[in-house]
């Protein structure tokens, strides 16, 4: 983890001094909790159902809701048929990283102590792995639940079948029970019964003190759309005396009569 944070670091702009402000537990895989057999540092379930629901969202409330239940009505059924293709009976992305750590424990050396231990090493890094106990340096398999190469290795060497240590969470028989709630059919919403409950209204229009806005509130660093050029930095010249510390209306000889302004602006029309 030092070794990441130091590569992180590298990048300037105090990325790690900002980093470590937060919850460890978070976002370390070091100090994530092993129950659960996720090392996910995202969960983007939320952002996913959202966008799942993106056209029903904007319709009024029942319309929603129907279209929401027909979506996981369907969903279930199809989640149930898709475990019926399993070959193996482990959820297939499960095996696809089972398969590439069985790949990869083939380029790992090891040595054993004789009793239930082993000193495997991958590359400059070096992990110990304890068949009794079921310990793992590299914490892979204890967060993902599906068994690391340095695992896989000793286990080959024991004679041992580790796809037997794929967590039951992968397994079919679990995720037919995730999809063992069936959601109802609902007839047509013309022959519901009615209701003798109160109607669900919107709530009553609040008219806010002081003049609506009729433009947004600009976020901080936005750039100002450019409907006309900005004289901001620019010199002034008075028109009358030519000079550069005044404009026209505040300029000392600015006829004040009708003869001077007639006297004033008859050259002006002339010359045009």
């Amino acid at each position: 983890m030092k070794i990441n944070l130091d590569d992180l670091d590298k990048l300037g702009h105090n990325i790690c001094e900002d980093l470590v402000k937060y919850n460890k537990e978070r976002w370390r895989k070091a100090f994530f909790q092993t129950f659960s057999k996720c090392d996910s540092v995202d969960n983007n379930i939320c952002e996913s159902f959202n966008t799942w629901i993106l056209g029903p969202r904007h319709k009024t409330i029942i319309s929603m809701l129907e279209e929401i239940r027909v979506k996981v009505m369907s969903k279930v059924a199809k989640m149930r048929e898709f475990a019926e293709t399993w070959q193996d009976g482990v959820y297939p992305m499960a095996m696809i990283v089972f398969n590439t750590n069985v790949e990869k424990s083939m380029r790992v050396d090891f040595m054993f102590n004789g009793d239930t231990c082993f000193e495997l090493k991958d590359g400059p890094c070096k992990f110990i792995v304890d068949l009794r106990t079921g310990y793992r340096s590299c914490r892979s398999w204890e967060l993902k639940g599906i068994s690391c190469p340095y695992a896989i290795t000793a286990m080959h060497f024991k004679r041992l079948d580790p796809s037997e240590n794929i967590v039951h969470w992968y397994i079919k028989e679990t995720y037919m029970k995730a999809y063992s709630h069936f959601i109802q059919p609902v007839p047509s919403m013309i022959i519901w019964p009615e209701s003798s409950n109160p109607k669900v209204l919107p709530p009553p229009v609040q008219n806010m003190p002081g003049r609506a806005r009729k433009n947004r509130r600009k976020e901080v660093g936005e750039i100002k759309r450019a409907e006309k050029l900005s004289k901001k930095g620019i010199t002034m010249t008075c028109s009358i005396c030519k000079a550069s510390t005044h404009n026209m209306r505040s300029c000392p000889t600015r006829p004040t009569t009708n003869q001077e302004v007639a006297s004033y602006l008859l050259p002006l029309l002339l010359s045009s």
